[in-house]
């Protein structure tokens, strides 16, 4: 698809990058003809198909949500700046890219499954200035996505100065910030499972908030959602740009219809019901809290 055929809200001139959808199984045809000896293998082409996505679209809540008051939002999205506030500048993509690969590639997931489908994904988006391989590539069946949200589920502040942080920032900067991905910023409803006891369902309340530590994946589809059988349907509104990207048309399984929510999205609990066969709880975003004409500019 070139850069006039995209729809009117990607239309827009970018000097140092391009954007371009990379329709289902380009990736799969990309990586095979780049690495034929490897991509031949077994191992290769079971990472473009998805072994249970239920692995990936149900989660837990005490992992993945925290409980916040007002001051500790503030104090989160202060001490997280992530990117979401910054404004790009005269970014060096190759910089930025080859602090990625590293500062976060070859010191933290060197070893985990597909780092060597990562590895080109992120090579391409250097080489072709096109950050939407950065998105596949948490979309791609390979551990990066699981290890990458662990790590922000995780994290501590005292660990925020040591170089493989720089890398996941980096990450984080790109897919929540990034200009050349505004035109894949989604708001409306999305579903996500979660497995949730009765005690912790206990600890929701119609105004209780909170917000996501990692990266979310859930569906624009209800029927996809509910295919995967949690206790719990968490039903997101989505209402600021660039709170969460659409990657429907970038990911190798489209059929999923796949919406990302970036970390420190801050959610209400506005509704509970209890159905014949689960709890289904709307969340409502919340915010934005900080809004500071001084932020910084990555250079």
């Amino acid at each position: 698809m070139t850069h006039e055929s995209l729809p009117l809200p990607c239309r827009y001139s970018i000097p140092a990058w391009s954007i371009t959808y990379h329709p289902v199984g380009s990736i799969k045809k990309r990586f095979s003809s780049w690495r034929p000896s490897v991509a031949q293998t077994d191992h290769i082409k079971q990472l473009f198909h998805r072994q249970d996505s239920s692995n990936r679209f149900i989660g837990e809540t005490q992992s993945e949500l925290m409980k916040v008051d007002h001051q500790q939002i503030e104090k989160k999205l202060a001490n997280d700046s992530w990117g979401k506030n910054y404004k790009w500048k005269n970014s060096n993509i190759d910089e930025i890219m080859k602090d990625i690969r590293e500062c976060y590639l070859d010191r933290d997931l060197r070893d985990i499954k597909g780092i060597e489908l990562i590895h080109w994904l992120m090579d391409k988006a250097s080489k072709e200035n096109d950050l939407t391989y950065v998105v596949t590539a948490y979309t791609a069946e390979t551990d990066y996505c699981k290890v990458l949200n662990q790590q922000l589920a995780t994290i501590h502040e005292s660990e925020w100065g040591k170089n493989n942080w720089f890398g996941r920032r980096n990450i984080l900067w790109i897919m929540g910030s990034h200009p050349s991905l505004d035109c894949f910023s989604f708001i409306g409803i999305t579903y996500r499972c979660m497995r949730v006891n009765d005690d912790e369902l206990t600890q929701y309340s119609v105004g209780t908030r909170l917000m996501n530590k990692a990266f979310l994946s859930t569906s624009k589809d209800l029927r996809t959602a509910q295919s995967w059988n949690g206790t719990v349907l968490f039903i997101y509104e989505i209402r600021h740009h660039r709170s969460a990207l659409d990657t429907q048309k970038i990911s190798e399984y489209a059929h999923e219809r796949e919406v990302l929510i970036v970390p420190c999205c801050v959610f209400e609990v506005s509704n509970i019901r209890r159905t014949e066969t689960n709890v289904e709880i709307d969340l409502c975003e919340c915010g934005p809290f900080i809004e500071d004409e001084n932020d910084e500019e990555f250079d």
